[in-house]
C-alpha cells in the first residue's frame, strides 16, 4: 500500500490576499469535489469548481461587501431548492452574508444579517434547529 501524497496544487488568489477558511464539497452537484474559501484581504467569497480530470476552472469571485473581512464559512441548502448556498461571517461589518446557489454554477447575493455593533462573528454553525424539514 502506497501512503503518499500526490504533488502539491497551487491556486492563486491574487494580489493583497488573504485566504483564511475553506470548505470542500460538491457546490455544483456534478459528482466533483470542489472549494469555497473566503478571503479577508480582499473581502471576497471564492468558489474553485473541480473538472472531471481533476484540475479547477478559474475561481469564481463574489465581494462580500467593502471591508467585511469575511473571517468563515459554511454550506448548505438553506432554501430547500436542492443547490447548495454559502452562509459568510463577515468580522469587519459585523454581519452573516448569504449566497444562494444559483442556475450555471453562480450565487446570488441575499442582503446581509447584523449581527451587533462589535460582534465579530469568527464561526458559523449550520443544521436544522428547529426541526422543520
Amino acid at each position: 500500500m502506497n501512503h503518499s501524497f500526490h504533488d502539491q496544487i497551487t491556486f492563486s488568489t491574487g494580489i493583497g490576499s488573504a485566504p483564511i477558511a475553506l470548505v470542500v464539497e460538491d457546490i455544483n452537484n456534478d459528482n466533483q469535489l470542489d472549494i469555497a474559501f473566503v478571503n479577508f484581504g480582499t473581502s471576497c467569497l471564492g468558489v474553485l469548481l473541480q473538472c472531471i480530470n481533476g484540475t479547477f476552472f478559474d475561481p469564481l469571485t463574489y465581494s462580500t461587501g467593502d471591508n467585511s473581512q469575511p473571517y468563515f464559512l459554511a454550506v448548505g441548502d438553506f432554501n430547500n431548492d436542492k443547490r447548495l448556498d454559502i452562509i459568510v461571517a463577515n468580522i469587519g461589518t459585523n454581519n452573516i452574508g448569504m449566497f444562494f446557489g444559483y442556475v450555471n454554477e453562480g450565487f446570488l447575493y441575499a442582503p446581509a444579517y447584523l449581527t451587533g455593533s462589535s460582534s465579530q462573528v469568527t464561526s458559523i454553525a449550520v443544521g436544522d434547529f428547529n426541526n422543520d424539514t
